[in-house]
């Protein structure tokens, strides 16, 4: 399998270059990048036969670049950033987890006085499989042409912003979700399948101006929960 990359400071992570933990025609290693500002402009790729495991810990994180933990053969990995302070990531900005037989799982989470910033495409896909899931937590969560995807061939998946559903789960609730009209968040089943479910929730105000769809499969199957 894929290796173990670790690389910490007290101040800027920066990678404008590649990290690589991939797996080949094993599973993929391990990434972690902690530092005071973690920012990816470059790649970084634990992906194999099954998707490796990404972790970022920071005040503040960046991303114009690609996190790949992708299953070629089987399912996606995991892609965990934790934040103190900001999350912001550019409409260049890849996450992806998609899983050949099932879809990985990307969690970008922050607390109480945080932010979320999002352009970028988080893809949770799966091509012959269900899809994976996606939480956005933070105090304040602006999508502007974002793209969220958990869908998936057999299901799709769970994409949550905000909070849980009904703001339950034991999820942290943010106060703000603003999605505009350029975002896109789908949980469809492709084929033969379940709908997903996609939450957007805040405690104080959710402004919605973009496209949700958590579809049935096209040759069978139920619509998803919104």
């Amino acid at each position: 399998g894929g290796g173990k990359v670790t690389v910490t400071a007290g101040g800027l992570v920066e990678n404008a270059g590649k990290v690589l933990a991939q797996g080949g025609t094993a599973k993929g290693g391990n990434a972690s990048l902690s530092g005071h500002a973690v920012m990816n402009v470059g790649t970084i790729d634990v992906g194999g036969a099954q998707g490796g495991t990404v972790n970022v810990n920071a005040t503040n994180v960046m991303n114009s670049g690609q996190i790949l933990a992708t299953g070629e053969q089987g399912k996606g990995g995991s892609v965990a950033i934790v934040f103190a302070n900001q999350y912001l990531d550019a409409d260049s900005a890849v996450v992806n987890v998609s899983g050949q037989s099932e879809g990985g799982d990307i969690a970008i989470t922050g607390g109480a006085g945080t932010s979320i910033y999002s352009s970028g495409t988080l893809d949770a896909t799966s091509a012959i499989g269900v899809g994976g899931n996606i939480t956005m937590l933070a105090g304040d969560i602006v999508l502007a042409a974002a793209t969220l995807d958990a869908s998936g061939m057999t299901g799709g998946g769970t994409i949550r912003v905000g909070g849980g559903w009904q703001g339950g789960e034991g999820l942290f609730e943010a106060t703000t979700v603003y999605v505009n009209a350029f975002t896109t968040i789908d949980a469809n089943a492709i084929g033969n399948g379940h709908g997903g479910s996609v939450v957007l929730w805040s405690t104080t105000k959710t402004t919605f101006a973009g496209n949700i769809q958590a579809r049935g499969g096209a040759n069978g199957g139920d619509g998803g929960k919104i």
